[in-house]
């Protein structure tokens, strides 16, 4: 593997993101789903990241069939990964 010229934040979040999901906590995941499918509402489901980053936690929510219609508003100080995380879950919808 090649050292970048340059730092890329975008890159480091995209690379970290297979070390992220084995360090989530399946109880908490399976606790999530459960209470999400227990929920009987006619508003669509809301949500808000803060620190967002480039979306991956939106993605898994996708991913693990938790999300399939609602809100949802990702806040960042990085716009540029704003930017990138709105490129990413295009991808999911």
């Amino acid at each position: 593997m090649s050292i970048p010229e340059t730092y890329s934040y975008i890159r480091y979040l995209a690379a970290k993101k297979t070390i992220d999901d084995r360090s989530l906590n399946d109880a908490v995941r399976t606790s999530l789903q459960r209470n999400l499918s227990d929920l009987h509402s006619t508003e669509p489901l809301k949500i808000l990241e803060l620190g967002s980053g480039i979306g991956t936690m939106i993605e898994r929510f996708f991913s693990w069939g938790l999300l399939s219609d609602g809100e949802y508003l990702c806040v960042d100080i990085d716009q540029e990964s704003l930017e990138h995380a709105k490129k990413r879950i295009l991808q999911w919808i």
